[in-house]
């Protein structure tokens, strides 16, 4: 544990943290996993107290205490986490976070894997509960570029998300070889067409011209 470098103080001095909260948590959360895995909340708190900083520390001493009910099955840590949680990270809109997810198209260069990992991300501020996968689903196969996809997947009756993404993975895949197929096969036809073309040109004795047959 003594090579592990601790993660800079989140708070040394008053004024406003130089890592957002968010971001310096899962900082510290793989700091604190690397220090050891069976860490009580207890001794984690202490490590978490240690990060923070004296300003850190100042500022959470000074935050209004968890509820009970709200404490209910979290350790030391957990609410000293959850404390600064509700203090530093804003409030989330869920009306507005669907909103969001509703609009997300998939944009004609991004792959099916990179939308679906979009849509996650999105998804994750939603509070879709158990109907996740169903949503990321359904937007899905309204907002994917590809009619083909789309076609393919109505095909199926009530395919889950995993599935969905195998099939448009194939289609996608299929949909680039045939594009490349058919540039290669338009770059063939426009080198024999300019062949002719120079061959022509060289037969009425005329000096042959670069051109670009489409």
């Amino acid at each position: 544990m003594q090579n592990v470098t601790a993660p800079p103080f989140f708070l040394s001095d008053p004024g406003e943290p130089v890592i957002k909260w968010k971001k310096w948590k899962k900082i510290f959360e793989n700091y604190a996993r690397v220090c050891g895995t069976n860490l009580s909340g207890e001794r984690k708190q202490a490590l978490l107290l240690h990060c923070l900083g004296g300003e850190g520390q100042e500022v959470l001493e000074n935050l209004p205490p968890l509820s009970q009910a709200d404490q209910r099955g979290l350790n030391e840590y957990e609410i000293c986490a959850r404390q600064l949680d509700l203090h530093y990270l804003p409030k989330i809109s869920t009306i507005m976070e669907r909103y969001h997810f509703g609009l997300r198209e998939q944009g004609k260069e991004e792959s099916v894997e990179e939308y679906i990992t979009a849509l996650r991300k999105l998804a994750s501020s939603c509070k879709f509960g158990a109907l996740v996968e169903e949503r990321i689903r359904d937007q899905f196969v309204l907002r994917c570029c590809s009619d083909k996809v789309r076609e393919e997947l109505w095909l199926k009756d009530e395919p889950p998300l995993d599935e969905v993404v195998s099939i448009a993975k194939k289609v996608e895949h299929m949909l680039k070889c045939v594009g490349e197929l058919s540039k290669a096969h338009k770059e063939d036809k426009r080198k024999k067409c300019n062949d002719v073309t120079w061959l022509h040109a060289r037969t009425l004795g005329m000096e042959p011209a670069c051109s670009e047959v489409l």
